[in-house]
């Protein structure tokens, strides 16, 4: 009996680890690209990467939406702009009304304003967290509800609703300077947004909040305000409290789950002495992704060589540049793993020496009128001098196994990933 009892308990512990594991990795969740349309027909996540020219790059491996501008919410979150909830910026989300607005509010350094204003909201529908920025939205014209007692607040907004908004705290005038159906031909025009972005914005409804975190990046570094500033310039910012939250929530998810892995007790399970080796793949290794023209992150693929028969966890850490992470790859014995990371990228600006404009100078007096006499000084045209391509230097180790590669790039690798 006592034999049996503890087959009972050793089978029930093994199930409910089981069905421990199973409930943890239920939580991924499914990109949902039912609602996407290109040119008004419906169109699937992976439709519009490849009309975009992507291929197959907005897609992960499971098929759900991969991130662009990670980089882009990290700093805006290092300022305290995008913060994000429950440690992810769910940059895979579509962006709600409620959220636009206050991210317009930070652009504009106005949201601690708003919130010592304290003023009355009179939408019903509008969360609690967020009355006083959305009521004192409403009260400066910087937006308004679909009635006096509905604003919307869960409704997600579109690219030129977004952009409309931006272009108005950057100074440009609506029916003036823009119309709002076609912001994003605008924003191209001022370096708000790039090509492909112009295209995916007009043709489709593809727009999530990691569109909102590159959008809003450009409006505070890159495009130029109606007055010829920069909101960077003029807005006060902090760093928050708390950890830099994950791109997605599956990528919480994974990473939580790391964390949780047991590692199986047998002599199996230790990876430290296990022969491994790194390298490069046959093709193109690295893919440099561009916005608005500026260097923001490079895609590079990398493999792991196992030698002998191992299976199990094998722990990396690869740094790039100044960026460095640490990630589990799961091997089935000898054979070649693929890698693969994103490298984030503070681009190395151009050198631009302004040139002078040609004037006039007085060289006589006419003899008979008594009229200066003027002669036409050439100016001098604007040079610009391209940025100088700097070495990084990037380190794969396992154990006792290390590999370095150089990626000679216009700009320094301040971050990683592993994708």
């Amino acid at each position: 009996m006592i034999k049996l009892y503890k087959k009972i308990m050793c089978f029930s512990l093994i199930l409910f680890i089981i069905l421990l594991q199973l409930s943890v990795q239920s939580v991924f969740a499914a990109f949902d690209d039912s609602y996407l349309t290109w040119d008004g027909r419906p169109a699937t996540l992976r439709e519009i990467s490849t009309n975009l020219g992507y291929g197959n790059d907005m897609l992960d491996a499971s098929g759900n939406y991969q991130p662009f501008y990670y980089a882009a919410a990290k700093d805006l979150w290092e300022r305290g702009l995008m913060l994000g909830s429950d440690g992810t910026f769910n940059l895979d989300k579509p962006l709600t009304r409620t959220e636009g607005v206050i991210m317009t509010l930070r652009l504009l350094g106005k949201e601690q304003e708003a919130l010592n204003a304290r003023l009355p909201c009179q939408f019903r529908d509008v969360p609690e967290w967020a009355q006083y920025q959305v009521a004192y939205a409403a009260a400066n014209g910087i937006t308004s509800g679909y009635s006096e007692t509905v604003f919307g607040a869960g409704d997600t907004m579109s690219a030129n609703q977004y952009i409309t908004f931006v272009l108005r705290a950057m100074g440009y005038r609506d029916n003036i300077d823009f119309t709002w159906d076609k912001a994003a031909e605008f924003a191209l025009e001022i370096n708000l947004i790039g090509k492909p972005c112009k295209e995916q914005y007009m043709r489709s409804n593809l727009f999530l909040r990691d569109n909102v975190a590159i959008i809003s990046y450009n409006a505070l570094f890159r495009a130029k305000a109606n007055d010829g500033t920069a909101l960077g310039d003029v807005i006060v910012t902090r760093r928050p409290e708390g950890t830099l939250p994950y791109a997605t929530l599956n990528d919480r998810t994974a990473a939580e789950n790391a964390r949780q892995e047991e590692i199986p007790d047998s002599p199996a399970s230790d990876s430290s002495d296990t022969n491994v080796a790194f390298g490069k793949p046959s093709g193109l290794t690295v893919i440099f992704n561009y916005t608005s023209g500026i260097l923001t992150s490079a895609n590079a693929k990398y493999i792991l060589i196992v030698n002998d028969n191992y299976s199990g966890p094998i722990e990396i850490t690869i740094t790039a540049g100044s960026g460095r992470t640490t990630h589990t790859v799961n091997v089935a014995g000898r054979g070649t793993y693929n890698l693969s990371y994103i490298f984030y990228i503070d681009a190395a600006r151009e050198t631009v020496i302004p040139g002078t404009p040609a004037r006039q100078i007085i060289t006589g007096t006419d003899p008979i009128t008594g009229a200066p006499r003027y002669t036409i000084v050439p100016g001098t045209p604007e040079i610009r001098v391209p940025a100088t391509p700097i070495s990084n230097r990037i380190t794969i180790t396992s154990g006792n196994s290390s590999f370095t590669d150089n990626i000679s790039i216009t700009g320094n690798i301040v971050g990683v990933s592993a994708n």
